[in-house]
């Protein structure tokens, strides 16, 4: 009798391979997915780490200036200059260095440049790239709502740095945004 054959037919064997190749197609699926999201997280620590470690720089930085070194280099949103100073553990008292930090912004190729200046010679300079604002303020609201203004500078003796660090990940746009308050304290 026909009923009685062991063997699998056509139809079975087409159906088994159907539902191996939709198991394997969402198995890939999920796969693709965890990568694409790992990657995507990584990033955004990177962003997140490349963005602290800037803030942290320009705040270690303003904070050995004095307030009206700052002012009197005509500080604005895109640009702050200021000298260093040191410590003379034999006179025990800060000393003005013939050194300057400087910071500029330009907006165009979203750069952020800090230059080492002595004797008007630049003798060191580091590019941050992909920053996306220009990063100082006396009052910051948010990424639309700021000001600057030196007579605050001067009065407050603080600089609210905000920096915005932006880059395309998988065609997905991330940006993470980072907003300190300096009180400069040398005087």
């Amino acid at each position: 009798m026909r009923g009685d054959k062991n063997g699998l037919t056509l139809m079975e064997f087409m159906v088994v391979i159907l539902v191996l190749c939709v198991i394997t197609s969402a198995l890939v699926m999920t796969l693709s997915v965890g990568e694409k999201a790992s990657g995507i997280g990584s990033a955004k620590v990177d962003l997140q780490s490349d963005v602290k470690l800037l803030v942290d720089w320009i705040i270690r930085d303003v904070r050995q200036a004095k307030i009206q070194d700052l002012h009197d280099n005509s500080p604005t949103t895109d640009y702050i200059k200021f000298n260093q100073w040191e410590w003379n553990s034999t006179s025990e008292e800060q000393e003005k260095t013939d050194r300057y930090i400087e910071y500029e912004y330009d907006g165009l190729s979203e750069t952020l440049t800090r230059r080492t200046i002595v004797d008007e010679d630049i003798t060191g300079e580091l590019n941050f790239v992909d920053i996306s604002m220009s990063p100082f303020y006396t009052s910051y609201i948010d990424e639309t709502n700021n000001d600057f203004s030196n007579s605050t500078l001067l009065e407050n003796r603080r600089l609210t740095v905000a920096i915005k660090k932006s880059k395309t990940v998988r065609n997905i746009p991330l940006d993470f945004i980072m907003v300190e308050e300096v009180r400069i304290r040398n005087e």
